[in-house]
């Protein structure tokens, strides 16, 4: 055994013993652990431990020039048994690559050792948000992280396909992003800046879920990297662009539409259920999120006598937190009397206004639990805004309702509102949980003014093909008696 400065001319004595079948150890001064042995002919590197010698490669397989990756890999293996893992799994991935990058071979070493990779990160965190956030949020979380592999998100996350979490870096991140806008150029400034918003989000989203304490004993992910990439700004728009915008924008339901859709042709031309027809009636009369609605406790609907309306709705709290309290005119109360009282709908087990269709998965008639899934509502909009529908082509979804009640509500002084912020107490305002509470049974000017907005908007869309004058329709089937 000789301790020497491997180099050039150490390689050419070797090959030269090798030759003349010598048997010689060259232990290298610089890193401890590497060694070249030559026997039988051959030349081999070594790496050297107190435990024994594990092969790494035949001599001729790196230049002589190229001494240095391998005193890389030497210095690595060592943090590798640290670190518990098996030095093998790293010496294979590094002399396939050819020695190209270090770094780059101890990634795929992780990966062949069990490590996470991007898609094992986000579909876990996706898992995540399914079983704790609501169906609307989870289908937009797998739409903004490239999980759904049809939508053309999918490909602006190609450079983070099959790459380990850990060598993740905020320069890959923005990679994404910028593929996202470049698509955008076409459509005008800043067309996709919203959708960079929402994917920068879910990114930081998932990251911080696999960095977080009960996470990280399976990612071993220490850093967010997510967090040095800023959220992206909307650029500034000049007059060309805001000219453009108002032209190309998408035209909201008129009231008419609105009342084709939901009373002519849900159920008529769309076969569905009677609790998804009601959902979204209440949905679209009353301005509120579809993920307020559709998670509802039967609790929060009470019935109040001597009173212009028949219920009132004690909702919170919604997806922002916020409690309000809504007196719902005619239309609201009756769907909501059905879905209380009607053996058809009523699941007396489950909590929920609007129980789920069918049980859990792998309980034959268990539906005790859950509600109406969002994925019903939204088929029967996708059905509603194709060419020959009721609804424009260009209705988004169910946002859309909550969009059309504060617009077609927009002009308060000529419908007779007390301000300009009596919408707002419908759909946006917090009344916090006890001020809730307390103000069921009352008949003050909040309440009235609530169940005015409520009224005036239901009349709009009910009664849309006459201009809005009730008639005999009205009295027949919607008016509860006391």
């Amino acid at each position: 055994m000789v301790k020497v400065h491997i180099n050039g001319n150490t390689l050419t004595a070797a090959r030269s013993a090798a030759k003349k079948r010598e048997i010689l150890e060259y232990r290298d001064q610089d890193t401890h652990g590497l060694m070249l042995r030559v026997r039988n002919g051959q030349c081999l590197w070594f790496w050297a431990t107190r435990d024994g010698k594990t092969s790494l490669c035949r001599l001729d397989t790196f230049q002589d020039d190229e001494l240095g990756k391998l005193r890389s890999l030497v210095k690595r293996l060592k943090l590798e048994v640290k670190e518990d893992r098996d030095p093998k799994i790293l010496i294979e991935a590094f002399v396939k690559s050819g020695g190209v990058d270090i770094q780059k071979s101890v990634e795929v070493a992780g990966v062949a050792a069990g490590e996470w990779i991007w898609e094992t990160m986000r579909d876990r965190y996706l898992d995540y948000v399914k079983d704790n956030l609501s169906a609307a949020t989870y289908a937009g979380h797998r739409k903004a992280i490239g999980a759904y592999q049809e939508g053309v998100i999918a490909g602006d996350f190609k450079g983070l396909c099959g790459m380990p979490i850990k060598s993740i870096t905020p320069s890959d991140i923005s990679g994404v992003l910028l593929s996202i806008q470049e698509r955008g150029k076409a459509k005008g400034k800043g067309a996709n800046w919203n959708q960079m918003r929402l994917t920068h989000s879910a990114i930081r989203g998932c990251f911080k879920w696999a960095t977080s304490p009960e996470v990280y004993k399976d990612s071993k992910l220490e850093m967010n990297v997510s967090l040095m990439v800023s959220v992206p700004t909307r650029p500034k728009k000049d007059a060309t662009d805001i000219r453009n915008k108002a032209t190309f924008t998408a035209i909201l339901a008129s009231p008419l539409q609105l009342h084709n859709f939901a009373f002519k042709w849900l159920g008529a031309n769309y076969e569905c259920d009677v609790s998804i027809i009601n959902a979204i009636r209440l949905q679209m009369l009353t301005g509120q999120r579809i993920e307020t609605v559709l998670s509802a406790h039967k609790s929060e609907f009470v019935r109040t006598k001597g009173r212009p309306w028949k219920y009132v709705w004690a909702l919170g709290p919604d997806k922002m937190g916020a409690y309000r309290l809504l007196p719902l005119p005619d239309v609201c109360s009756s769907l909501v009397h059905d879905m209380l009282t009607s053996d058809e709908l009523v699941v007396e087990e489950n909590v929920h206004l609007f129980p789920p269709l069918r049980p859990e998965k792998g309980k034959s008639t268990d539906r005790s639990k859950g509600h109406l899934s969002y994925s019903a509502i939204k088929n029967a909009i996708v059905a509603a805004r194709t060419e020959d529908g009721p609804l424009p082509t260009t209705f988004k979804g169910t946002h859309d309702h909550r969009r059309a009640f504060t617009t077609h509500l927009d002009d308060w002084t000529s419908l007779g509102f007390v301000d300009g912020k009596s919408v707002e107490t419908v759909t946006h305002k917090n009344e916090g949980r006890e001020s809730v509470s307390q103000s069921i049974y009352n008949y003050d000017d909040k309440l009235k003014e609530k169940h005015k907005v409520l009224q005036t908007y239901e009349t709009k869309v009910l009664y849309a093909t006459t201009g809005g004058i009730q008639d005999e329709y009205h009295d027949r089937y919607w008016s509860l008696e006391e």
